[in-house]
């Protein structure tokens, strides 16, 4: 008989470069050469078709967010940034936030107002450029804040450390700004 094997040739295709494929596959068949042409669509991988974070995933950070902050274990991502959002809330707002006391009623309000379906972050989460935050997730949202009057609101955080040294670091808390 002849020699049964089968060789395969894939090249990318000049049209579209980054998903079709043009594969060569030639063969014997009844006494005959033939070669076979097929267009392979390559769809790129998401993990299974999720897009991070998912509405679990957002609701145990939001769940995980508001205990820190009830304990106390928030920071600010760059404390001249946050005291700009601080007093941008005092002007614009009438929120008092002169005392660790009256961030902490906004922080622990603004937690729980917060819900899963007001993630308006990038899928995956952008990752911070902060020098102490540096690398970590950071998670935005936007809502109409009964606390505030059903003012439009822009919260980010990200979450670091294990056991004790767990934060919540802020990086923003103010008027949303479509810009």
């Amino acid at each position: 008989m002849g020699n049964n094997f089968v060789h395969r040739r894939t090249t990318r295709s000049p049209s579209a470069p980054n998903c079709l494929f043009s594969t060569s596959v030639p063969f014997w068949s009844y006494g005959k050469f033939y070669t076979l042409k097929a267009w392979d669509h390559v769809i790129p991988s998401n993990r299974g078709g999720r897009a991070r974070p998912s509405h679990k995933e957002l609701q145990g950070k939001l769940r995980e967010a508001l205990a820190l902050v009830r304990s106390h274990q928030w920071r600010p991502a760059d404390i001249q940034k946050l005291q700009a959002d601080w007093n941008t809330l005092e002007d614009e707002l009438g929120a008092e936030t002169t005392l660790p006391e009256d961030q902490f009623s906004i922080l622990t309000s603004v937690m729980e107002e917060i819900r899963p379906e007001h993630y308006k972050g990038d899928r995956p989460p952008k990752r911070s450029y902060e020098p102490v935050t540096k690398g970590l997730e950071m998670f935005a949202f936007r809502w109409d804040s009964t606390f505030f009057g059903q003012t439009e609101m822009y919260f980010k955080f990200s979450v670091s450390g294990i056991g004790k040294s767990r934060r919540i670091w802020i990086y923003s808390l103010h008027p949303n700004r479509d810009e």
